[in-house]
């Protein structure tokens, strides 16, 4: 059986990388055509959002609005459910569309802006993290807990819009979007809180 190592090296055209493979005994040059880099939605998403006021832009990048697939992992999960509740031959309740996609844009910006409240020391000291509103200064704690109240207030509102049952669990699900900093902290693996909830 004949082990191979695989090099890569720019040759050529931007769109084509050769691969150098040496078996045993031989050496091959293997073209392989690269597919044009993907354009990530948050692009697209930025792009939009940057049309807003510039003073709209921290509070944007706080609550990651540049960045959609959160609230997406939120809303598809609801618009399911809300289309296998809807009668058989019908077509899923818009005005209960509309409200979850709000809420779920509105509590993921929310839990955001909890986590960065909560992390701001850390998020100073990664790299990852350390150009977030929070940590560089670009919003005040005062400014970033007026929004909080802002986006949980909006969010209950939509939620009074809904039953019972449905407002107790909506109160209850604050419970692991606020333990989800915290738990970073203790364990390597704070995201099994956030999936706990869903």
């Amino acid at each position: 059986m004949l082990t191979r190592t695989c090099y890569g090296l720019a040759r050529g055209a931007p769109r084509r990388v050769f691969l150098l493979c040496s078996y045993v005994n031989r050496t091959f040059h293997l073209p392989v055509v690269c597919c044009p880099p993907k354009r990530h939605a948050s692009s697209d998403m930025g792009r939009r959002l940057s049309r807003l006021p510039g003073w709209m832009d921290p509070y944007i990048k706080l609550a990651r609005y540049d960045r959609p697939i959160g609230t997406w992992l939120l809303y598809l999960p609801c618009t399911w459910s809300i289309a296998l509740a809807s009668p058989a031959g019908q077509l899923p309740d818009l005005y209960m569309l509309t409200l979850f996609g709000i809420g779920a844009i509105l509590m993921r910006g929310a839990g955001c802006t909890i986590n960065d409240l909560l992390d701001r020391r850390f998020d100073q000291q990664v790299e990852r993290t350390k150009l977030r509103p929070l940590a560089n200064g670009t919003i005040s704690l005062k400014n970033a807990f007026l929004f909080l109240g802002f986006q949980l207030s909006a969010s209950l509102l939509i939620l009074l819009q809904l039953n019972w049952y449905s407002i107790f669990l909506g109160l209850l699900s604050i419970l692991p979007v606020t333990v989800y900093p915290l738990c970073k902290r203790v364990t390597y693996w704070p995201q099994i809180v956030l999936g706990y909830r869903r």
